[in-house]
């Protein structure tokens, strides 16, 4: 609704959201979702103030809490006989440079038996967009040209396979490897 400029909507969804999680004595929401954690992280929280609304809501995304845990010993992903693969992440825009999260979901990556993480040249704060804000807004060929663009960097960096958060980014990026051929 945001994005929509319908900010009376928003403002009235978002109060309700933020009534919700007070109501359950919560004070700590868990995203999986990219978007959902930059809203309930850094848009809700400014929101809040400018309507005047109690907001003492810590926000973390589920990578964080795992990557808590693996550092700790409280989990550890189990062994597998799988062949082993190397990997590359994608920092999405969401979760990346809006909420800072870096570390944590390499530091998933790095715990799984038989996983190798490779980086992109282009990572972390300086990342590049998949393109698929441009998919969404009606330009697929010049998406599919930034998504060739973040694919040519996984293929450079060794890469077998690329991880997202942001099922947009990965929607992005299945389109742009099956349209341009990329072998990923």
């Amino acid at each position: 609704m945001l994005v929509a400029g319908k900010w009376d909507l928003f403002a009235d969804i978002m109060r309700k959201n933020i009534e919700v999680v007070k109501h359950t004595g919560a004070d700590t929401v868990i995203a999986s979702c990219p978007a959902c954690d930059m809203m309930w992280r850094n848009v809700y929280p400014d929101w809040a103030r400018k309507l005047g609304i109690d907001y003492n809501i810590k926000t973390r995304h589920y990578s964080e809490i795992l990557a808590e845990k693996i550092k700790s010993g409280e989990f550890v992903f189990p062994a597998n006989n799988m062949q082993p693969v190397k990997v590359t992440w994608h920092d999405s825009c969401h979760i990346g440079r809006a909420s800072g999260v870096y570390e944590a979901p390499r530091d998933l990556i790095k715990a799984i038996p038989n996983v190798q993480l490779v980086e992109m040249e282009h990572n972390r704060e300086k990342a590049h967009c998949c393109g698929s804000v441009l998919t969404l807004i009606k330009d697929p060929p010049v998406a599919a040209d930034i998504g060739k663009t973040r694919l040519d960097e996984a293929v450079a960096a060794g890469a077998e396979k690329v991880l997202a958060l942001c099922p947009c980014c990965q929607v992005q990026l299945r389109v742009t490897a099956k349209k341009k051929n990329i072998p990923i």
